[in-house]
């Protein structure tokens, strides 16, 4: 009777050993599949992440450009740019201050081609 105990029970660990591999070696591969798609996940969020900014970036240049370019076609000036004693200041004061107030700047300058400013809005201190 004590040699079939011992069969039953070598037969029983053989079964659990063998269960416990299985359990174990699944284990491994749910741990290498879970980390897989952590880090998967991280660089998909990561580009999400980048990419809006970038989006974000380009409607900011855009809109600046626009407001430059705004400023560019104004006959206002580029009539200050080719002649100071015949522009009109309220013309170009407004465009200025309303290039500052879509920029946000602090401050907003035209300068002519030698890099004299001819004109700027009132620095408020930022």
């Amino acid at each position: 009777m004590h040699k079939k105990l011992k069969e039953a029970y070598r037969s029983i660990l053989r079964k659990n050993a063998l269960f416990i591999g299985i359990l174990f070696f699944l284990a491994v591969l749910f741990y290498l599949q879970a980390k897989n798609l952590t880090e998967y996940n991280l660089k998909e969020n990561n580009n999400n992440e980048l990419s809006e900014i970038i989006d974000f970036i380009d409607d900011g240049i855009e809109s600046k450009m626009l407001m430059l370019d705004q400023l560019i076609v104004s006959s206002s000036i580029e009539n200050l740019l080719k002649d100071m004693s015949s522009i009109d200041y309220d013309s170009v004061k407004s465009l200025i201050e309303r290039a500052k107030a879509d920029s946000g700047a602090d401050i907003v300058y035209i300068m002519d081609i030698n890099g004299e400013v001819v004109a700027s809005t009132i620095y408020d201190g930022g």
